[in-house]
């Protein structure tokens, strides 16, 4: 075990979801390790969330799930499967960001469906403009992806 390994803080995928359904406005982590199954199915998570440079020993289901604030997972490593939605009717709901810059999934990941709004400035106008994209069903199957940056 590693010097950075040995410092790591783990938390139980259980404690976690309640933290992250708690009303608070921002739950942040970085550096901990999440262990057992992270199931945020059929839940809407109205806190914005940061999990930069966690490892995820497990799976990660989220379908159904919908996130109401900004997600960031950079940096974070998944070695488990990663469900996003396997199928169009089962897909997550990203109401606003979804950052995964130097995120690595070392199983499958699927985003089928998935739709993740953001908002940006648009080019004259000071006011924000939204935008909506949304993942055809054969886009984003992305079975043992090396790295989403």
């Amino acid at each position: 075990m590693g010097r950075a390994e040995a410092q790591c803080q783990r938390i139980n995928a259980d404690d976690l979801i309640r933290w992250l359904t708690a009303a608070k406005p921002t739950r942040s982590f970085c550096g901990y390790e999440i262990v057992g199954k992270l199931d945020l199915s059929r839940r809407t998570i109205d806190t914005a969330i940061e999990l930069r440079c966690c490892t995820f020993r497990d799976n990660v289901e989220l379908s159904y799930c919908e996130f109401t604030q900004a997600v960031n997972f950079s940096g974070s490593t998944f070695c488990g499967e990663f469900n996003s939605g396997k199928d169009p009717e089962m897909h997550t709901i990203y109401r606003k960001d979804l950052i995964c810059n130097g995120t690595l999934f070392e199983k499958d990941v699927y985003f089928t469906g998935a739709r993740v709004e953001w908002t940006y400035p648009a080019s004259v106008d000071t006011s924000p403009s939204r935008s909506v994209l949304f993942f055809q069903s054969d886009l984003l199957e992305l079975g043992r992806a090396p790295q989403i940056a």
